[in-house]
């Protein structure tokens, strides 16, 4: 068996019209995704609040960013 051959078996035996997971359509676009998926793979769009990235910023870079402005706030008002 020579590796197209091979290839030819893992795409029909994996075709995505043979997996026994549910799909639902998605309500921004309508293509069908796995019921369990996250994100659509069409859109891009993230179908619950709970799975969508985080995108405040660290805790540790607001606090460097508020004590550096303090600092430079404190060098100005004394005069240099």
């Amino acid at each position: 068996m020579n590796i197209l051959e091979d290839d030819e078996t893992w795409d029909e035996e994996f075709d995505e019209e043979n997996l026994d997971e549910p799909v639902i359509p998605c309500p921004y676009c309508g293509a069908e995704m796995l019921e369990d998926s996250p994100q659509c793979p069409v859109c891009g769009n993230y179908i619950s609040a709970e799975d969508l990235p985080t995108t405040s910023q660290p805790l540790w870079i607001m606090l460097t960013a508020v004590v550096c402005l303090l600092i430079a706030l404190g060098w100005v008002l004394s005069g240099f």
